[in-house]
């Protein structure tokens, strides 16, 4: 998801008039190809944190001439997030490779020594033994070329137990810590400046 992301996003960066940032609930939640007056970009990401959607926004802002608003989807889990430490740590070096973003706390030394996704080793079992058939991960097909993801959920039935929604929640709210928010909110107030330079909002 990350290398097809950035893909569109520079094959469409001067056309975009909106440009939509955050994680899960805006990257499956916002379609722009249904925008009727604008021409918008979804730059969304799973598990994606604030620190990275504003350093998205940030580096890519001056190339984006026709850019008219950012919409920054920030949510609870995501305003008191943090990867530091996290089983979604391993994500910071896919944006390092697509995007060349330094992680957070500027560790670069990436080890695979993190749970993979929200799965345990039974669930990946599982699937193994299936041949990975209907595993749910962001397909590329899934995306489209605006930067929305369709879900991938009414093919995966077999998905939508209470196991299973128990150990997405533990994920989630494993990621929060109460005292992040100021460091998180920091980084929206810093990205505020270069937007109103261009007479943004």
């Amino acid at each position: 998801s990350y290398s097809v992301l950035q893909k569109n996003f520079y094959l469409y960066q001067k056309k975009v008039e909106v440009l939509i940032v955050g994680n899960s609930e805006s990257q499956l939640g916002v379609a722009p190809k249904y925008f009727q007056s604008y021409k918008g970009y979804n730059l969304s990401n799973v598990s994606q944190p604030i620190y990275v959607s504003s350093k998205l926004v940030m580096n890519n802002l001056e190339k984006m001439d026709s850019l008219k608003m950012v919409v920054f989807s920030v949510g609870p889990i995501s305003f008191f997030g943090t990867t530091k430490g996290h089983t979604e740590q391993w994500r910071e070096k896919f944006y390092y490779h697509s995007w060349g973003l330094e992680p957070e706390y500027g560790d670069v030394k990436y080890t695979w020594n993190f749970k993979t996704g929200i799965y345990n080793f039974k669930t990946i079992a599982s699937y193994a033994l299936q041949g990975f058939y209907n595993i749910p991960v962001p397909y590329i097909d899934n995306i489209d070329t605006t930067g929305w993801e369709r879900g991938y959920l009414e093919n995966s039935d077999e998905l939508l137990t209470p196991e299973v929604g128990k150990e997405i929640a533990e994920i989630h709210l494993s990621n929060v810590e109460f005292g992040y928010n100021r460091k998180n909110m920091g980084y929206i107030i810093d990205l505020n400046n270069p937007l109103k330079q261009k007479g943004l909002k």
